[in-house]
C-alpha cells in the first residue's frame, strides 16, 4: 500500500499483483471514496473502520470489482456506482 497525506484527506493506493490491478481509497472524516475494489486484506481491513463508503467502478472487468461482494458483507453502508 502506498500513501499520500494532504491536509484534509488521505489517499491509498492498494495493488492486487497477482492480476496488475489497483484500488484507489480516498479518506477524509471516516468517509471514504473507493475506486475499483480488489481483492486486499489491508484494503478490507481500512474500509472496516469507517462510516460511510462510496465506490466508483471503472469498468467491470474481474479485477476491478472482485472484492464488492466482499466489501458488502464487511459494510453495508456503501453505495456502488
Amino acid at each position: 500500500m502506498q500513501e499520500y497525506k494532504f491536509d484534509e484527506f488521505k489517499i491509498y493506493q492498494y495493488r492486487w499483483k497477482e492480476v496488475d490491478a489497483n484500488s484507489f481509497l480516498v479518506v477524509s472524516n471516516r468517509k471514504a471514496l473507493l475506486f475499483d475494489v480488489i481483492e486486499d486484506d489491508e484494503l478490507f481491513d481500512t474500509l472496516t473502520n469507517l462510516d460511510e463508503i462510496t465506490v466508483i467502478l471503472t469498468h467491470s472487468h474481474f479485477d476491478h470489482i472482485y472484492g464488492l461482494n466482499q466489501l458488502r458483507r464487511l459494510n453495508t453502508n456503501i453505495v456502488v456506482y
